[in-house]
Order: C-alpha cells, then sequence, then structure tokens
C-alpha cells in the first residue's frame, strides 16, 4: 500500500506541475530542497549503466573482453566511489552526503558479448535520499571502464532501479523509470 501511495503522490505531482526543485513563491526560479525539519533515516539507492560495444567482434576479441571484464572490478569500484563522492560538486541541487557505503559491480552480457552492464549502490544515514550519488557512480564507472574496451563503445542507458528509506518507503524502477507496484 505504501509503493501504490508514493506512485499516486509522484504522479499529482507532475500532473499538478509541482516538482521539488522549483521556488516555491517564483516558479521560475530554481530552488534547493529545505530539509531540515527531516529526520534522519537509513537510505540505500541503486543504479545501473550499460556499455554496448558498436561492432562484431573477433573471436580473440571476444576472449580477451572476457579477461578485461575480469580485471575491471576494481577500476569500476574505484570510479564508482569517486562518482559517488562528488556528486554535490557537480550536480546542481544536490546536498553534500557522505555515502556510508558504495558497492558496484560490471557483468558482461555473455550471449552477445557486446554489452556490459555496471550496477551501483549507494548507502547512508542521512536526511536525502542517495539516488544521485548511484547514479553518478554509474556514470563515472561507465565513463571510465569506456575507453578500456574494444572500440566503438558507447555509453547507453544510466538509470535508477531502486530507492528505499525516507518517507516513499522502498521502491523498484523498471526500464522505462516506471515505479514498480
Amino acid at each position: 500500500m505504501r509503493r501504490q501511495a508514493w506512485v499516486q503522490q509522484q504522479r499529482w505531482l507532475v500532473s499538478t506541475g509541482h516538482f521539488s526543485h522549483i521556488d516555491e513563491h517564483d516558479r521560475s526560479k530554481p530552488a534547493m530542497v529545505d530539509v531540515s525539519s527531516k529526520g534522519e533515516t537509513r537510505r540505500r539507492a541503486s543504479a545501473e549503466a550499460t556499455l554496448w560495444i558498436e561492432r562484431s567482434l573477433t573471436k580473440r576479441e571476444e576472449n580477451d573482453l572476457i579477461d578485461i571484464v575480469k580485471n575491471l572490478e576494481k577500476v569500476v569500484q574505484a570510479a564508482a566511489i569517486n562518482g559517488a563522492l562528488q556528486t554535490s560538486r557537480v550536480i546542481p541541487f544536490c546536498h553534500p552526503l557522505s555515502p556510508l557505503s558504495v558497492e558496484a559491480a560490471v557483468h558482461l552480457d555473455y550471449i552477445t558479448r557486446r554489452q556490459l552492464t555496471i550496477s551501483v549502490e549507494a548507502t547512508t544515514s542521512g536526511k536525502t535520499g542517495v539516488e544521485m550519488e548511484a547514479l553518478s557512480g554509474a556514470a563515472w564507472a561507465a565513463l571510465t571502464t569506456a575507453p578500456l574496451l574494444p572500440q566503438p563503445t558507447n555509453v547507453g542507458l544510466i538509470r535508477l532501479t531502486h530507492k528505499s528509506g525516507g518517507k516513499s518507503g522502498s521502491v523498484d524502477y523498471d526500464v522505462a523509470g516506471n515505479a514498480v507496484v
């Protein structure tokens, strides 16, 4: 029931033109959300980024790619942590947060051998969520990884997959960004 209420609230916000980062007195001005009255809760968010190798690979390149992916975990983890920690510096209206943990993983689609997915999970205790930190971590990890793969490689969809904590509770998102109830 909690998810349904959250989904209804989000639909109402969009339908009425009410967005969270707009000045309530001057709707033409962006504004920082005031979180001073919120209580601290445990917050978690997951995001993923997809990379596509845009050409067919030779058998040798496929084998090399499998070896590369095995060795990418530390690079992906470091890039995701760095991206999450830098979020409020590079994205306007993000509150400075200190994620308690950032975990990242890279997965190769072994059927096509041309698609990689980077998954990032950020966790903190705070007054606001870590969705942007998870998204930034996934984006930084994808941008760091792309030049290490056979070229041309494109970074594709970067999306939020889950968030929990705060008054909206736990919400999962499908590929289109819709809340899954």
